[in-house]
């Protein structure tokens, strides 16, 4: 038998370290909580969002069953939104990878309204701006392309230069460095008396002159670009190349001109359905060049240019509302945290309770 006094001392004992354990119990509890809550509302880390609108034109005088048209064609929309070269033009747009820019890219919108909403989110709102932006840019040339109707830029196949640039150097090559200048110029050309004169001042290779066809191109089809050049001072090395995105593009042979007339070509097939490409006349070598190009051509090998068959109208789907900022999406985390400490808390004080009590019961039966 343990003596009554010794008994005494032990409880007492017990009695002073329970706050302690107590305390430690909550804490620990607490933290264990909030964790849990952090993890199942973790922080986004793409918070800035960016919206670009997208109008859905219906047919007038609507059909019976217009309705159901407007919602297919919004599904189309948004199946055109995960097309790869659609992703492609966003990830190019914004500058991310296309791996980044996939996931944060969604639609939103009203069918029945006929918008179809790009929703576009980033780091930083200009980025989210820029993929919203270049997203609805791309759908919307996709959706042109293949509905057989022609995309962005010059109606012309076939440029003399008789009356101008007819659309060279206009707008932002894909491919090329910015030459110094390029332009339309009178003087002795292949034929005629018009011609298209460039000049590149750089220390590498790929300035040059282009231009932007709109035509409704279809894959697997060849197509055949040719161009007549020439340098009227020294020697140039040129080529012709003949595409619609850095992946899907052809290079011709590289030629070393002089001041006689000398034809390039280039044969390119489309791996995907297109409705603009482009042409270019690049220097394929280092140093100050200038060089004049006449009767650029485009044709497929029958001499007809094959294009996809035109299957709704050209307007169907237009940019109602350029890509701008639309908010952040705002952090959850603190509040679940929060949350999970408390149910953390409330947890360990109910233990505590219960094992409070359970002791006061073992004492008052010994």
């Amino acid at each position: 038998m343990i003596p009554a006094t010794r008994r005494l001392r032990e409880r007492a004992a017990r009695a002073t370290g329970a706050p302690a354990v107590a305390g430690a119990a909550l804490v620990v509890a607490a933290a264990v909580g909030a964790s849990v809550g952090a993890l199942v509302r973790p922080a986004p880390v793409d918070s800035y969002l960016a919206e670009a609108v997208i109008s859905i034109r219906p047919d007038v005088p609507p059909a019976a069953d217009e309705l159901a048209r407007q919602r297919a064609r919004w599904i189309r929309a948004a199946e055109a939104l995960r097309a790869p070269q659609v992703l492609l033009g966003a990830a190019a747009g914004s500058g991310l990878p296309l791996r980044r820019a996939k996931p944060r890219l969604n639609a939103g919108g009203s069918p029945d309204a006929g918008l179809f909403i790009v929703r576009a989110r980033a780091v930083n709102s200009t980025v989210a701006t820029a993929m919203a932006g270049s997203a609805a840019a791309s759908t919307l040339e996709f959706l042109r392309a293949s509905s057989g109707n022609p995309g962005f830029g010059s109606p012309r196949t076939r440029f003399d230069f008789e009356n101008g640039a007819q659309g060279w150097g206009v707008g932002r090559s894909i491919f090329l460095l910015p030459p110094t200048s390029t332009g339309a110029a009178r003087g002795r050309g292949r034929r005629g008396r018009g011609l298209l004169r460039t000049t590149c001042h750089y220390t590498q290779p790929g300035c040059g002159t282009w231009v932007t066809i709109a035509k409704a191109l279809s894959p697997g089809h060849p197509y055949l670009a040719q161009a007549w050049v020439r340098a009227p001072r020294g020697r140039a090395a040129l080529r012709l190349a003949f595409g619609a995105a850095p992946e899907d593009v052809a290079d011709g042979r590289t030629v070393l001109v002089s001041r006689r007339w000398t034809r390039i070509t280039v044969r390119w097939v489309p791996q995907l359905q297109v409705g603009s490409a482009e042409i270019d006349v690049q220097v394929n070598a280092a140093g100050a060049v200038t060089f004049d190009a006449d009767q650029v051509s485009v044709t497929s090998p029958g001499g007809k240019l094959v294009q996809i068959p035109r299957l709704d109208i050209p307007d169907r789907y237009r940019l109602a509302a350029r890509a701008q900022a639309a908010g952040q999406l705002h952090s959850k985390t603190v509040t679940a945290a929060l949350v999970g400490g408390a149910i953390g808390l409330l947890a360990a004080a109910a233990g505590l309770a219960a094992g409070a009590l359970a002791r006061r019961r073992h004492h008052a039966e010994q």
